[in-house]
């Protein structure tokens, strides 16, 4: 008996010392049922309490996730664009990080057909005016092969960079004019180590940007942004089409009786777009859905949450839309994570809340292969309470259970 009492004991402290196994040092202590299924991890990028965020993730054609964002640096005191490679798991691989002495912020990460990755965002230390747009290449452990910054006297970003099924990259983002003090969408092509192909600056209000890009099956560039309307002067969400060599071939904009802009698109199977942004009306705001079809022609805009705004959209292999944002984007402490699945015409959503007693902000999310979803963004609730990056992993339903 008191053998099979000890036995007892053996396996309960062996069970309690399992489900106590350490952590990351900055990861909350959560036990998550089915790691493959559901985890949250968080990550002090620079290991000190001051601002740091995911803006943009993608998972990796090898496995695991590329995060990219900006973190403050001490020893630079600014902040640096970080590049940071998890496995399947959220654990971290490696991070590295890019900048001077100056600010640097990264929006966009995509994996390129050579391993690496990608970068699109702005910089203040290496630049022609306040601040460049900046493109930083790296191979696959995430170390610089190249980078190309570009811009005027003022302030110019890079918000999103694909790599051309041709080779070479599309970026899409914004120029303020040192003249007329207006903001412009541009879209600019360079050859595959980041030299200047065409830059293209469509005609617009003066208070306009480009906020993501997608090649099209002929090999032209859609991207997606803000301009605003000369009838009333509320925002509109602008959708532009060129061709290869970067002439224009249509411009649509969505308007109505309150303003509007997007933030992200993705192109469907049939050719159409799926478009998310946000509409705002005194202190309100509402995550939007905007279908338009392939020749940029409004279809549909249904709110999906209210009081929310929408960061970004992902197609499903079932041919409907993954779609994040946050919840509460005036009230700055008190955000939760949005995330909403969508059918293929964008109708019956689902959606689940994800959040602590703080800020939790949802800036990109992806489907994963194993059907579920993954979301990168920033945190106070979880990890060294000040901003931190955060993973959360679901399962096909969107559920997390902690």
């Amino acid at each position: 008996m008191r053998r099979s009492v000890t036995l007892l004991m053996a396996a309960c402290a062996l069970l309690l010392s399992a489900c106590m196994s350490p952590t990351e040092p900055d990861t909350p202590r959560i036990r998550i049922a089915e790691p493959s299924r559901y985890f949250l991890r968080t990550f002090n990028i620079s290991n000190i309490d001051y601002i740091e965020t995911a803006y943009d993730m993608r998972e990796v054609s090898t496995g695991g996730f590329i995060i990219v964002g900006s973190a403050w640096m001490q020893h630079n005191l600014s902040l640096d664009i970080f590049l940071l490679r998890t496995d399947a798991e959220g654990n971290q691989l490696w991070l590295n990080t890019f900048g001077g002495i100056k600010d640097e912020h990264g929006y966009s990460v995509s994996e390129t057909a050579d391993g690496g990755f990608v970068i699109g965002g702005s910089t203040y230390s290496f630049t022609n005016g306040q601040s460049d747009a900046w493109i930083v290449k790296t191979d696959e452990n995430g170390d610089m092969q190249w980078s190309s910054h570009f811009g005027g006297t003022e302030q110019d970003e890079a918000y999103e960079v694909h790599e051309r099924s041709a080779g070479g990259y599309i970026i899409v983002g914004y120029s303020d004019d040192p003249i007329t003090g207006g903001r412009h969408l541009f879209l600019r092509r360079t050859d595959p180590l980041g030299t200047l192909d065409w830059h293209h600056q469509p005609a617009g209000s003066g208070e306009d940007y480009g906020a993501a890009v997608v090649e099209t099956d002929d090999g032209g560039f859609v991207a997606v942004g803000k301009t605003k309307s000369l009838e009333n002067g509320l925002s509109q969400i602008w959708l532009y089409k060129v061709n290869t060599a970067g002439d224009t071939l249509w411009n649509r904009r969505v308007d109505g009786s309150i303003a509007m802009e997007a933030v992200d698109l993705v192109q469907a199977a049939d050719g159409s777009f799926a478009i998310v942004g946000s509409s705002a009306q005194s202190q309100s705001r509402e995550m939007l859905f905007v279908k338009a079809d392939a020749s940029g022609d409004l279809q549909s805009v249904q709110t999906l949450q209210l009081d929310a705004i929408a960061q970004c959209i992902r197609p499903r292999l079932d041919g409907g839309y993954v779609v994040c944002g946050y919840t509460d984007p005036f009230g700055g402490d008190n955000s939760d994570m949005v995330l909403v699945r969508l059918d293929e015409n964008g109708a019956n959503p689902q959606k689940t809340i994800i959040g602590g007693m703080h800020m939790d902000r949802a800036h990109a999310v992806t489907p994963t292969s194993d059907g579920g979803y993954i979301l990168a963004g920033t945190t106070k609730s979880y990890g060294s309470g000040t901003p931190d990056v955060i993973l959360v992993k679901t399962d096909a339903n969107g559920s997390y259970e902690q």
